[in-house]
């Protein structure tokens, strides 16, 4: 996100993830130099967000009136003039939007829309990525279990000593506690 404020030279840039029932956006990623930043969940269809949700297009907005009410992701009025936002699109699924604005008369154009858009991908690149990772590493740890447990079932000798293994083993996978 920091390359992204620095690029669009924004006041604020966030990310804002929509949750699993598709109804309300979270903030997943900010910059901003902004304190009036609204943390709370964001509706779907409020303001600018909901404009890019409704159409799944970026959205350019030049010459907004401070105060607007469509920059919802800020728990106060605004003093920010220029907005540009890209829906963050996984296949065909919203994911989540990418917005930015500037409180300044240097309008953003059709260039920052498509920095904008680069930038969404990206992000969507490395959401993918972490959830790679996150999977391989899940998958990492079942394999030094079942390691684990054929170490321990090999040093086993009689049928009490496999139980004892097997239920130990069968706890720790299924993390139960008993």
């Amino acid at each position: 996100m920091a390359v992204a404020e620095r690029v669009l030279h924004s006041h604020t840039v966030a990310l804002l993830w929509l949750d699993l029932d598709g109804k309300n956006f979270r903030l997943k990623e900010l910059r901003s130099t902004s304190d009036a930043i609204n943390e709370n969940p964001i509706g779907a269809a409020e303001g600018f967000v909901g404009a890019i949700t409704k159409r799944l297009e970026p959205l350019l907005l030049t010459g907004i009136r401070p105060g607007h009410p469509g920059m919802v992701y800020y728990s106060r009025p605004s003093t920010a003039t220029e907005f540009v936002g890209v829906p963050v699109m996984d296949g065909q699924h919203l994911r989540g939007v990418l917005i930015a604005d500037r409180i300044q008369t240097d309008p953003f154009d059709e260039t920052h829309i498509e920095i904008t858009k680069t930038f969404s991908e990206e992000v969507l690149r490395v959401i993918q990525v972490e959830r790679i990772l996150g999977e391989m590493n899940r998958e990492k740890n079942r394999t030094e279990w079942f390691l684990r447990a054929s170490r321990a079932f090999n040093k086993t000798r009689t049928v009490t000593e496999v139980a004892e293994v097997a239920i130990e083993f069968a706890l720790r996978v299924t993390e139960a506690d008993f």
